[in-house]
Order: structure tokens, then C-alpha cells, then sequence
């Protein structure tokens, strides 16, 4: 589809796009920043890991300074759990996105999605008033797959295909 075209869903290899499988925090982290990105510099290169770094690990880093995430600390928990101004620095806008969206451990959840493409979009100028339509039909709880991520990115791209058009 249009929006594997874009290079937005780019997989690690080139046949490795399966719909399938359950999206993880990483990849949505990526796919932000390269949505960011394209958005706003036109840029869709992923910046490259250092040396014994994991591919995602400036991925994160870099969305985190590009939508400016702050994270919140909740002293129940012991830890951040987003929104607020918790996060001043760079290094703790990235610790505090590395915490909210664990890579490689859980797959993203419905409201996950809503929330770090809501800011993606609004750190882009975008405005995110039509997230509704663009996320319409997956729910907050649910896992969300590759495929269904690319519906939503399709969405994105593409308004005639929201729910409300």
C-alpha cells in the first residue's frame, strides 16, 4: 500500500513487513520520528546507532527532543508514567519515552498508539483533532498489529480514508 511506499513502515529488511504481528514500541517510536520528520524536514532517514547500541536507542532519543516528551514522575509507582513536565533535559526526555514505551518487551496498546501519535502530530503543527477519525475502530486495550498500524497510517496520509469521510 501507499503508506509502505512512503518508507514510514520501512522494515529492518526489505520483505520483513508482516502484517501479522503485534506492533512494538520501538517500531511506533520509529515510525514517529520518521512521521516527524517527513512532516517537518522532509527527512526520513532513521538516525544510525552508535557502536553497541540497539538500532532503536537514537530513534528514541531523537523523537524525544523532537516532540519535546516530559513524562511525569508518579511516586506510587516509583516512576515516570508520562505527561506533565517531569523530563528537563534531553537525557530524561529520553529516559522517561524508554520507560513509557519499553522496547522489545510488551506490544503497543491501543492508547499508547493514540497518545505518542497524538504528540508526534502536534509537535509537528499538525493538530491531532482528527485522531479520533484516524484511530477509529481499535481500542485502548487491544494490542495493535503492524497491519492495523498501517491502516491508521494510511488514515494519516490518505483523509478520504477516515472514518468520518
Amino acid at each position: 500500500g501507499e503508506e509502505y511506499e512512503t518508507g514510514l513502515m520501512n522494515g529492518r529488511s526489505a520483505d520483513s513487513f508482516d502484517p501479522e504481528a503485534e506492533l512494538m514500541p520501538e517500531e511506533l517510536v520509529a515510525v514517529c520520528g520518521r512521521l516527524y520528520h517527513a512532516l517537518t524536514d522532509g527527512d526520513l532517514t532513521l538516525p544510525a546507532p552508535a557502536e553497541g547500541e540497539a538500532w532503536y536507542e537514537p530513534c528514541y532519543r531523537d523523537l524525544a527532543v523532537c516532540i519535546d516528551y516530559r513524562g511525569e514522575y508518579d511516586p506510587e509507582a516509583g516512576a515516570y508514567v508520562g505527561g506533565g513536565d517531569g523530563a528537563e533535559t534531553p537525557e530524561e526526555r529520553y529516559e522517561v519515552l524508554m520507560w513509557n514505551f519499553r522496547a522489545t518487551k510488551y506490544p503497543v496498546l491501543g492508547h499508547m498508539l493514540t497518545k505518542l501519535l497524538g504528540l508526534t502530530l502536534e509537535a509537528a503543527e499538525m493538530g491531532s483533532d482528527s485522531m479520533d477519525d484516524i484511530t477509529a475502530g481499535f481500542e485502548a486495550n487491544e494490542v495493535i498489529t503492524r497491519g492495523e498500524f498501517a491502516v491508521i497510517l494510511a488514515r494519516l496520509v490518505d483523509p478520504g480514508l477516515r472514518q468520518g469521510a
